[in-house]
């Protein structure tokens, strides 16, 4: 953090700064009629920032004074902490300006304090070279910038009084001019154009200061690719194509907050929504901010959950002062400050960096996956993420108790059973730095959104294992989400090699209930469980089988214009029976320390809760089972049938992964491979030319909504086609000779390549298929491995559906028969 935030307090003279802070845009340009007069206006803007938000006042400046000592140093900062959180210059600075503006105000001016105080900003620039951290972030990074902030405002406030250090401050300010064209990654480049925007601004160099707003301009810019920088879908990647949105993507927040504040009427609009795409698309999502607390997802913040606080947010001050869309940024403050209890409700699909956030008002979930396009983690720093190898393996962490129920778990997590993740734990040999971060084996790796539901789905081969293969998908609703796993393998010939799927791994917080003892807590946690479901801290697993029927046409065949009733078109029994799982639930009180994982320090010990499948031989090579969030116990046993009822596993096989929402009329599949044939709920049959993730939403009789993309990120158009169905709307073509509807969808490509798309088609006829072979449609297919819906016969005096040729060949006649 650039800043700390600290509480805002009132001063009595202030007034004198706050004029030019609240000047818009549109009139600082006409004030600004040179560059002389903009350099003046900007530092300003600097002073009265800060004053009016981080002054803590004269009592607390005085108190401070109070604890400077004669070789500039203050005895209340412990000079030998270098961790992250309590680093020492960065205190030493910020008490120096919070002296500074208490020195302006004395009259008489405070001789004696200000010769401390001088000492004490000596002994900071003479010592700069030899601050040392844990963390080279701290000096190569914060260390510049903390200095280049608060020595402009220390000097414009004191600096007419010229002490002993000023000409050392003044060369290390100087110093920082040849940053702004240094390479490195792109956190380094901004955090070099914030040094030098400060020392431009401080040595009245408007060459310099031009130089610098062009290069912010420069770097706000979506990166194509897996360059780093911001993403058009809100990620960030940074130390390559790595997701890392809530550690140095959390440091770019603060910092474009600060200088589009202070720059909004030079920074471009386009820079600008460059910027708003990352906050309010990428970080807002990752966050689960309400009650006052704000909380990264785990796998949003690369090695830095490896420290103390290492997920928590704290919203920038600068952010109640940003213009742009102000509005939303202040919804989201509001949740921060818990004024506003709800989250932000729907489905983010980042598709560049193999993500998905799903949120409701009171449930946030976050699921990390990997591919060949991107890295699945990272360690930095010899041990900073050391322990996160296996979080793109699929990992899903569920927050619905404000975010905390993760804070400070990570010395205490078994990090081969991340939650969500399907593993062969081994805790036999180590893992070393240079390990951890690489590209997935696999390019089917993708979601799918249509901004409120959405599935996403792994082609499991992590590049540290060669024995390890499997499919895996997820499927998000509104209460449910839905996890399916099938052709799970290890070749592995070691028999002590377990294979095995974590389903959740949090603090033991509240008793855990199972399908076996309803009435009273579980307190026998070695032995595995044959259960349909069980319950834990407000969320319930489901356990349920693959739909008990085979789904037919009688009931689901919609004759043209026909109207047909909500509660019967979905063509399956849905009471969807639960056979249940071996499961394992385990309660484990553990000991760690942070200095096992990471940088930071100190103790921690607590009772965790694991519950997790073992694949064998007996209970085959799937799993399938469902979540339902921030559910109390006495309202989810009154309705487990109706929980369980809701939804069908339709297919989860090496074909198809498909699950029907039977209430929403939402079909969600996974065309694993081409030439198969699905059966849908609604009475046709589906065919894809290629593998696919496909959304088909009925919203009525009329009207399907159809969501599409493509996991591979590399195709133009995918044909589906549609059986027994005519279809109008974009890139549909219907064939009266077989009845089949060919969609040539079109997907997106360059920096939105993977991204969904979302068509409504109208319904012009629903006939009954004669066709149960090959397809004469544009989709590569031959057979069908599962059995196509027969033709009913449709009864006396209903709507048939006659092809167009045949209309003419009867007008003719009629009209033939009428002139004989």
């Amino acid at each position: 953090m650039i800043l700390l935030l600290i509480q805002r307090v009132e001063l009595y003279d202030k007034n004198r700064y706050r004029k030019v802070y609240y000047l818009t845009p549109s009139v600082d340009s006409i004030l600004c009629d040179s560059d002389d007069n903009y350099i003046q206006l900007v530092k300003n803007r600097v002073i009265s920032t800060y004053l009016n938000n981080f002054y803590l006042g004269n009592d607390n400046a005085v108190a401070l004074g109070n604890t400077l000592q004669n070789d500039g140093t203050f005895n209340t900062i412990n000079y030998q902490d270098q961790s992250r959180e309590n680093w020492h210059p960065l205190k030493h600075m910020d008490n120096l300006v919070q002296i500074a503006f208490y020195l302006k105000q004395t009259s008489p001016f405070n001789t004696e304090l200000f010769n401390k105080t001088d000492t004490a900003l000596g002994y900071f620039v003479d010592q700069y070279s030899n601050f040392t951290s844990v963390n080279p972030y701290n000096t190569k990074q914060l260390l510049p910038m903390v200095f280049a902030y608060k020595y402009l405002i220390i000097n414009n406030i004191t600096g007419a009084y010229n002490g002993q250090s000023q000409s050392r401050s003044q060369d290390l300010m100087k110093s920082f001019t040849s940053l702004l064209n240094a390479n490195g990654n792109y956190l380094t480049q901004v955090s070099n154009a914030y040094c030098v925007l400060f020392s431009s601004l401080n040595a009245n160099d408007k060459v310099t200061l031009n130089q610098t707003i062009k290069k912010f301009t420069t770097l706000l810019t979506f990166t194509p690719g897996q360059q780093e920088g911001i993403k058009t879908d809100g990620s960030f990647f940074e130390n390559g194509p790595m997701l890392n949105n809530g550690n140095y993507g959390n440091e770019i927040l603060e910092i474009y907050f600060q200088i589009i504040s202070l720059l909004s009427d030079r920074i471009p609009a386009d820079s600008i929504n460059v910027f708003n795409t990352l906050a309010l698309q990428g970080n807002q999502w990752m966050i689960y901010s309400n009650k006052g607390n704000g909380y990264y997802h785990p796998a949003a913040v690369g090695s830095n959950i490896t420290q103390i606080q290492g997920t928590q947010f704290y919203a920038s001050p600068f952010m109640k002062l940003y213009q742009s869309r102000k509005a939303e940024y202040l919804v989201w403050l509001n949740r921060m400050n818990g004024s506003d209890p709800s989250l932000n409700t729907g489905n983010r699909q980042f598709f560049i960096s193999d993500y998905m956030i799903h949120s409701r008002k009171t449930y946030s979930a976050s699921l990390k996956y990997s591919s060949k396009r991107v890295l699945n983690s990272e360690c930095v720093n010899i041990k900073e993420g050391l322990p996160t190898q296996k979080m793109s393996d699929g990992s899903f962490f569920l927050m619905v108790d404000g975010g905390k129920e993760y804070d400070g778990i990570y010395p205490l997590l078994d990090w081969q059973m991340i939650p969500g993740i399907t593993s062969e734990p081994n805790y036999q040999q180590p893992v070393t730095c240079d390990k951890v971060s690489t590209l997935g084996n696999t390019v089917f790796d993708g979601s799918l959104s249509d901004g409120q539901y959405g599935m996403a789905v792994l082609d499991l081969h992590p590049s540290y294992s060669n024995d390890m293969t499997g499919k895996k998908s997820w499927f998000f609703f509104d209460e449910h989400i839905v996890f399916l796993g099938s052709n799970i393998t290890s070749s592995s010939t070691d028999p002590n090699t377990q294979l095995l799927t974590s389903i959740d791994q949090r603090f033991y917080r509240q008793p855990v209930y199972t399908s076996l003892n309803q009435t009273s807590p579980l307190y026998n946690f070695d032995n595995s469980l044959n259960i349909t479901w069980y319950h834990h801290n407000k969320i319930a697993v489901l356990f349920p089988t693959l739909n008990s029927t085979t789904p037919t046409t009688n009931n689901t065949k919609i004759p043209n214009n026909s109207t047909v009733n909500s509660n019967s078109t979905t063509g399956i029994d849905n009471s969807t029976v639960p056979i249940g799982a071996n499961v394992f639930i385990k309660a484990q009180s553990k000991g760690g320390s942070w200095e096992n994982i990471g940088s930071s320090s100190g103790g921690v010990s607590d009772t965790l809760l694991l519950t997790y499948i073992q694949h064998t031989p007996a209970n085959q090579n799937q799993y399938q089972y469902m979540m339902i969030p921030n559910i109390e116990y006495s309202n989810f046993t009154s309705r487990i049938d109706s929980l369980f009822a809701a939804i069908s596993i339709m297919r989860n096989d090496d074909h198809f992964h498909a699950v029907y929402h039977n209430e929403l009329k939402l079909l969600q599949i996974v065309f694993w491979d081409t030439k198969q044939t699905f059966v849908t709920p609604f009475g046709f049959n589906i065919t894809s030319g290629q593998p696919i993730l496909l959304q088909v939403n009925m919203k009525n009789v009329t009207y399907y909504k159809l969501t599409v993309s493509d996991p591979t990120q590399t195709l133009s158009t995918v044909n589906i086609v549609f059986r027994a169905l005519e279809l109008s709307g974009s890139f549909a073509s219907f064939s009266s000779m077989t009845n089949y509807t060919t969609i040539a969808f079109q997907l997106p490509a360059g920096n939105y390549a993977g991204a969904a798309n979302t068509w409504e088609y109208k319904v012009l006829s629903h006939p009954a298929s004669s066709n149960n072979g090959t397809t004469t449609g544009d989709a590569s297919t031959t057979s069908s491995d599962t059995p196509s819906p027969k033709p009913t016969s449709p009864s006396i005096g209903s709507n048939l559906s006659i092809p167009s040729h045949l209309k003419f060949i009867i007008l003719f006649l009629s009209i033939l028969i009428y002139l004989i």
